[in-house]
């Protein structure tokens, strides 16, 4: 651990609505909570991952090095950390979250015991499990003092421009992701919604954005609520057979995703009672923690 790491740090409720933060699992933004809560005063933290289990998951059995490692890819591919390495060893820095709401006072030191992030490209990504090297780029003492200089100017010119209207300061905005092809993820359960609210209503009429609002509700249930694919797909299959009392009841109830998703956990139960001791009925560990 570095040296001068605070008692506490300060988490911004921005975080809980920031679109790029919002779109990784709960484990990742949980993960990138803890970094910064162990981080040393400016933001940095040792970042191999069989290190950072022992640190940051303790206790926790089911989280592994290569768990870690994963969570930590998802927090620099948007920008929140970087991750790098310095003759062999792996390092983080927290980027936006440390530098723009932890504010030191008094003695508190700013001076780290990690290296500084390489200047460098980085070819090949240093959260990855396989050994990534990458080439510091040193600048000599001349242009260490410019680049000094150059900080100390444009931190007069930004404290002058300082908002005064008492709000806290939205984080800036991350590096945009690639597209992700959300159709073919979701669009089989999307067209299982719909047959099924056809059965239901023959001829019913859907609106232009319709696909559209149910490929996002469906996401949400996978990404976020944490059913798995499985599961929603045989609640789908279930409702449109109308096999048993509860299927019955369920099936024109259930006018959408959002619906779905609203009612998931009755209807699992629903599932349940209508295939009792059946072969099918607890096909997923899962669906006894549902």
């Amino acid at each position: 651990m570095g040296s001068g790491n605070a008692r506490g740090r300060i988490i911004p409720k921005a975080l809980s609505t920031h679109e790029k933060w919002t779109t990784m699992t709960r484990e990742s933004r949980y993960h990138g909570v803890l970094l910064e809560a162990w981080c040393d005063n400016i933001g940095r933290i040792e970042g191999n991952p069989r290190t950072l289990k022992g640190m940051l998951y303790p206790l926790d059995e089911d989280v592994d090095e290569v768990h870690v490692a994963e969570m930590n890819k998802d927090l620099d591919e948007i920008g929140a950390i970087i991750c790098y390495e310095v003759e062999g060893v792996k390092y983080i820095q927290i980027t936006w979250l440390h530098s723009k709401y932890q504010r030191l006072h008094g003695n508190h030191s700013k001076i780290s015991d990690y290296p500084d992030p390489p200047r460098a490209t980085r070819v090949q990504h240093a959260c990855d499990t396989a050994t990534a090297r990458v080439s510091v780029e040193r600048k000599g003492r001349e242009g260490k003092g410019i680049e000094k200089k150059g900080n100390e100017i444009k931190g007069r010119e930004e404290k002058g421009r300082r908002d005064t209207s008492g709000k806290s300061p939205d984080p800036p905005p991350f590096p945009e992701k690639p597209p992700v092809d959300y159709e073919g993820a979701y669009g089989p359960i999307v067209d299982l919604i719909r047959d099924h609210l056809l059965d239901v209503v023959p001829g019913k009429k859907f609106k232009p954005k319709w696909r559209e609002n149910q490929l996002k509700e469906v996401r949400l249930m996978i990404e976020k609520d944490g059913y798995a694919y499985q599961q929603v797909e045989t609640i789908m299959k279930w409702l449109t057979a109308r096999r048993g009392r509860q299927a019955q009841f369920w099936s024109t109830n259930i006018e959408g995703a959002a619906k779905l998703r609203e009612q998931f956990m009755k209807l699992a139960l629903g599932y349940k009672a209508d295939n009792p001791g059946q072969e099918g009925a607890d096909k997923f560990d899962a669906w006894n923690d549902v």
